[in-house]
């Protein structure tokens, strides 16, 4: 526009591989303004600076009326940006404004939660294609790093193996036998430890599964006979993701001291795998939806593991009192989750059928059961870590030993005997999770 002259944010060139590159380690701030021709396109980074601040000069020097803006990061050959605002069809614009640059990468844009809500992916973009769009040279990634999360996503991509190796023994003996030899390459390739590798092949190969599992259904409608609905894989993702990821996020909401239950972290990581089992909760479950939370959520699980407690440091000689304190805290969390996580599964199944309105009515009630799991527990090894040394912390020690039997007693009801893999409806951990806390709190207090 007429009398701006410097640009402090926008980026081209040199500069902006500069910044790609600096997004594979960091989150770099972003806006962008998109024109109604290419060349006036803006697209602006920053380091430090917040992204509202680029987003003022990437609505005054670009042409269009709107403005996108949030985080930008890449990982691999993928540029994610998060944003507290979006443009529609934002990918697709942006990755064409990147290829002119020079940087193939794929588009992905995403909510603050980790929703994708656009995204423009090339799945035969060069595994090696990245900020100098020349896939000869090799990713320029910290090597410790890649190692690192190639380690972290081995055993999911594993599970997608076995998935896929089942989905394979379901067709046709015609058309299992095509997969054969590509699969055998992808199962090398991840027994051999290139997991991008495998990754990449497990993409193509569930992409084509998808295709003929539809061609086949569709013949079977066409001569006359009713077919299975085809699985949909990112269920089969989830079901195979999902036990790892719940314990991963149960040992972080416990552990055991090193984090504040307030900590920020800890606070957006049970909102969001909260929000992802809500997902697939419901009476139309969005596995894919689930699934785009999850890179967010194994994130905030690796930050909240390495977090230190900034609060102040507890008295060695009581520690362990303090550590019971969390495990019961912890453990009454997880009860709450799990207890959910029944009752939700058991109004999917009944709603709808009339002679199971009761069911659902009364699902509620089954809180009750854990009522008396509450919280005196915590309060009573809390005051065994403020009581003095002697005659007054081995009286509250007693105190907290009777409330463990109490707990223990209302666990021994048929409620408890049954919950977990008797109910009917789904597994669940709820007397499992009350048994091993107060186990463990009872050695402590012994």
């Amino acid at each position: 526009m007429e009398g701006v002259d410097l640009a402090a944010y926008k980026v081209e060139g040199k500069e902006l591989k500069k910044l790609v590159n600096f997004a594979k380690e960091k989150t770099v701030a972003f806006a962008f303004n998109a024109g109604a021709k290419e060349d006036e396109h803006y697209f602006g980074l920053d380091r430090k600076k917040p992204a509202k601040l680029i987003a003022k000069e990437a609505k005054v020097l670009g042409s269009g009326k709107k403005v996108a803006f949030g985080e930008m990061n890449v990982v691999g050959k993928e540029m994610r940006l998060t944003c507290e605002r979006e443009l529609p069809a934002m990918a697709k614009t942006l990755k064409k404004w990147l290829k002119k640059q020079k940087l193939t990468l794929n588009v992905v844009i995403m909510d603050p939660q980790g929703n994708i809500l656009d995204s423009d992916i090339d799945d035969d973009l060069q595994d090696g294609a990245e900020a100098g769009g020349d896939a000869n040279k090799p990713d320029i990634d910290d090597a410790g790093a890649v190692e690192q999360k190639d380690k972290a996503d081995a055993s999911v991509v594993l599970s997608r193996i076995k998935i896929i190796s089942g989905r394979i023994k379901t067709l046709p003996k015609e058309s299992s036998a095509d997969f054969a030899k590509p699969f055998k390459t992808v199962a090398k390739l991840a027994q051999s430890g290139n997991i991008k590798g495998a990754a990449l092949g497990a993409d193509k190969l569930e992409a084509a599964l998808g295709k003929l599992e539809k061609a086949l259904n569709q013949k079977a409608t066409e001569d006359g006979s009713t077919p299975e609905a085809a699985p949909d894989p990112n269920k089969a993702k989830w079901v195979a993701h999902f036990p790892k990821i719940d314990t991963a996020v149960k040992e972080a909401r416990a552990q055991g001291g090193k984090v504040n239950p307030d900590h920020p972290d800890l606070v957006k990581l049970n909102r969001l795998w909260n929000l992802a089992n809500e997902t697939v909760g419901g009476d139309a479950p969005d596995y894919a939806k689930a699934l785009a939370t999850l890179p967010s959520i194994v994130d905030l699980i690796k930050k909240v593991r390495s977090a230190q407690d900034t609060g102040p440091k507890v008295d060695p000689e009581v520690k362990p009192f303090d550590d019971a304190r969390l495990t019961w805290q912890g453990a009454r969390k997880t009860l709450e989750s799990e207890l959910k996580k029944l009752q939700s599964e058991i109004i999917k199944v009944c709603k709808g059928t009339p002679e199971l309105a009761g069911v659902v009515q009364n699902v509620g009630s089954l809180s009750d059961h854990v009522a008396g799991l509450d919280a005196r527990l915590e309060s009573a090894l809390a005051k065994i870590v403020d009581a003095e040394a002697g005659d007054a912390r081995n009286k509250r020690k007693i105190a907290a030993m009777g409330i463990v039997k109490e707990y223990r007693s209302n666990l021994n009801s048929g409620f408890f005997k049954h919950v977990d893999t008797g109910n009917g409806f789904t597994d669940v951990q709820v007397a499992k999770t009350a048994h091993e806390a107060l186990d463990k709190i009872a050695r402590v207090l012994a």
